[in-house]
């Protein structure tokens, strides 16, 4: 039997949830053939080749700003879904959704599904580009998948067509995020001093990830307990960042109890060296994965009641108000008194937002189209 062709268009391939989310799912999700195009050009850090490395046909169109350069890529997008003709067209994230969703139609494609996956947007431009592609989500897509409840009811609050979204969260490959004492030893002797507890942070330097609010959280923890360090891991993140090292010493003895490790690829042998792992978002988040890939390391999660962190987490973490830096550390210091399992964290992630349960709704869902077809 003929497996049912997708061509997926996503607006780039960067090292972020939506992309890795794609990359999870073409790989494991070997009962479809799959062609990847990106909107714009490849970078030398982001995903391509991990895609190419799968057997992931991946196109890059390189679109630009320039009206008439960004009209010969259109072009160019439209040549490749009718060669390819797929039996479904995926688009991932407002731009992709909106040009290759629009284009898809152009083209023929009878079956347009977009992808949300971000909850709030604070920028006048994001919501400007939501708001027309909530107009739009009434004649171009078949349905729209979204990872988040929180997203879903967002975006029907912008406009969104309400019969139109179907919700699958994400799934964490419990594979490569599972509990590993060999990894948690070999991060503590480096790192942490015998007898101390560790909470970590892992994000980017972004204005979502509300960073003062997560640093003035540590200050109140190290006023209540000595034995601790703060570890921090990801894209400017380290001693190289002069704004981060300004919010850093604006608390008199926090920097010697700050660990800056920057950007990493060893995320799951790091995560497994935490006692906690913390997220101070403010907005925007839709499924947040670190949540999930921490738990299915068996480490206890503190976290800012933004996006579908509350579902993922329920009764087996703490909560706090956005920018409430005192009910943060109050989480923080209860977690370290009072730790969850770490054997029951981890059975409620590969129970509930496993890779396997995410690419099987993924499945069942894109089988119907392709039996309609």
């Amino acid at each position: 039997m003929q497996r049912l062709k997708i061509l997926h268009v996503i607006t780039g391939l960067k090292r972020s949830g939506a992309e890795n989310v794609l990359l999870r799912l073409t790989k494991n999700l070997d009962c479809f053939s799959h062609i990847v195009v990106s909107l714009t050009e490849q970078t030398p850090d982001d995903l391509t080749d991990e895609f190419k490395r799968a057997g992931i046909v991946v196109v890059h169109l390189n679109m630009k700003s320039n009206p008439f350069l960004s009209l010969i890529n259109a072009v160019q997008l439209f040549k490749i879904i009718r060669k390819n003709n797929p039996d479904i067209l995926q688009t991932w994230m407002y731009h992709a959704d909106i040009i290759g969703g629009i284009i898809g139609k152009l083209a023929g494609i009878k079956t347009v599904l977009w992808n949300i996956r971000n909850g709030t947007l604070l920028t006048v431009k994001g919501q400007l580009v939501a708001r027309f592609a909530a107009k739009l989500s009434y004649f171009i897509p078949t349905a729209i998948i979204s990872c988040s409840k929180n997203a879903i009811n967002y975006h029907i609050h912008l406009g969104y067509k309400y019969e139109g979204f179907k919700h699958i969260p994400n799934g964490i490959d419990c594979d490569v995020f599972h509990v590993n004492q060999t990894m948690r030893q070999r991060f503590r002797k480096i790192h942490v001093p015998s007898g101390t507890k560790c909470v970590g942070f892992i994000a980017r330097w972004h204005l979502q990830k509300d960073i003062p609010i997560f640093l003035k959280a540590c200050s109140l923890v190290a006023q209540q307990h000595e034995n601790v360090r703060f570890v921090m891991i990801g894209q400017r993140l380290d001693e190289k960042n002069p704004d981060l090292m300004w919010h850093i010493q604006n608390y008199p003895g926090l920097f010697e109890k700050m660990i800056l490790l920057g950007a990493r690829n060893d995320i799951p042998a790091l995560m497994n060296g935490l006692d906690i792992l913390c997220m101070t978002s403010s907005f925007g988040e839709g499924f947040p994965n670190v949540i999930g890939e921490a738990m299915a390391c068996g480490i206890n999660c503190v976290a800012t009641d933004v996006g579908d962190a509350a579902d993922i987490i329920q009764d087996m973490g703490c909560m706090a108000p956005i920018g409430d830096a005192h009910k943060i550390a109050d989480g923080i210091l209860e977690l370290l008194k009072k730790p969850k399992e770490p054997e029951l964290l981890r059975q409620h992630i590969t129970h509930n937002y496993s890779l396997e349960k995410m690419t099987a709704d993924y499945a069942t869902f894109y089988k119907q189209f392709g039996q309609a077809k």
